[in-house]
């Protein structure tokens, strides 16, 4: 933990007003924010308003230029962020359409239950809880009617 902590210190040191999307270190800062993101448990809207901030300049050329942007694609959608995730579209294409988003996709039903059938259920109780599958603890019933 205390390696991971240090990480996100010297990231949050290095690029503290986020990066210049043409420098040369784009790819280190998607890998820095994929991590800093997880560390922090961010998730649903939070997490949507705060890629948005944090990737603002970027096009989807310059996703395309990045590696890490898989896992990045990953742990949005695991954490409650709508990303396309279709064959016809690339991960960069389907990042820079989330980012240029002037509200939060909402996931339908079927690509939550999708989604939990491949990867197993998300960080994001809010869409746990929508699926159905899981109850609310506070009410002890199932989410659906």
């Amino acid at each position: 933990m205390a390696d991971i902590s240090k990480q996100i210190y010297e990231g949050q040191k290095k690029w503290p007003q986020g990066v210049d999307p043409t420098s040369t270190d784009v790819s280190d800062y998607v890998k820095f924010k994929t991590l800093e993101y997880k560390y922090y448990k961010l998730c649903n809207d939070d997490l949507w308003e705060q890629y948005k901030e944090d990737f603002t300049g970027f096009t989807e050329a310059i996703f395309k230029t990045c590696k890490g942007i898989r896992d990045l694609r990953t742990l949005l959608r695991d954490q409650g962020v709508w990303v396309a995730r279709d064959r016809r579209i690339t991960i960069a294409q389907s990042l820079y359409n989330t980012l240029c988003e002037e509200d939060p996709t909402e996931w339908s039903e079927e690509e939550i239950l999708d989604h939990i059938r491949a990867k197993g259920l998300f960080s994001s109780f809010k869409l746990n809880r929508l699926s159905g599958l899981v109850t609310d603890p506070l009410n002890q019933i199932p989410a659906r009617d």
